[in-house]
């Protein structure tokens, strides 16, 4: 048996009749179809990198959806119904994007980023961590592991990592 058919990734291809990039890309490459596939790359990886810091502590905070709404708003050239799509989105299927399929949004960003994009970022993850006030140790654990997918330096994670300390449960 296939074992993509067994985990419901191969059900769920994307336009170009591919799951290279994970079922997530394949959702939004529908309807992100006008963008350049670079730009859907982009816009998936991030988003799956920003719910992924999210639910790394397995909840979902009003804070942080509000946070990855601005985000997505302020930090691509995304119209605020598109921005509500893909969060209605990937809420509806929250549970699949997770766990299996957390290596394709480092892949897909790494695609098509080069590294002062790739700090930003991370940044941007650290502030998503933070937005209910503090950051704890399994969203710390999942910025420094996406940090490393993306082929960041521990000098990089740590010197963005220093901008958050005040939120750093580890620290308080």
């Amino acid at each position: 048996m296939n074992f993509l058919k067994i985990m419901g990734l191969d059900a769920r291809r994307g336009a170009r009749g591919d799951y290279e990039w994970g079922s997530l890309h394949g959702r939004l490459e529908g309807c992100l179809a006008d963008l350049p596939e670079s730009e859907v790359k982009l816009i998936a990886g991030f988003a799956g990198l920003l719910w992924r810091v999210a639910y790394s502590d397995l909840k979902f905070e009003a804070s942080e959806r509000d946070k990855i709404r601005e985000i997505l708003q302020r930090r691509t050239t995304l119209e605020a119904d598109r921005v509500d799509r893909i969060m209605t989105l990937v809420d509806q299927d929250a549970d699949r994007y997770f766990g299996s399929e957390n290596v394709y949004y480092t892949r897909l960003v790494n695609a098509v980023a080069e590294e002062p994009l790739k700090l930003e970022i991370l940044d941007t993850l650290f502030a998503v961590a933070a937005a209910n006030g503090s950051i704890c140790t399994r969203e710390e654990a999942e910025l420094r592991i996406i940090a490393t997918g993306l082929f960041l330096s521990h000098d990089d994670y740590i010197r963005i990592r220093l901008r958050y300390r005040e939120f750093l449960d580890v620290l308080k």
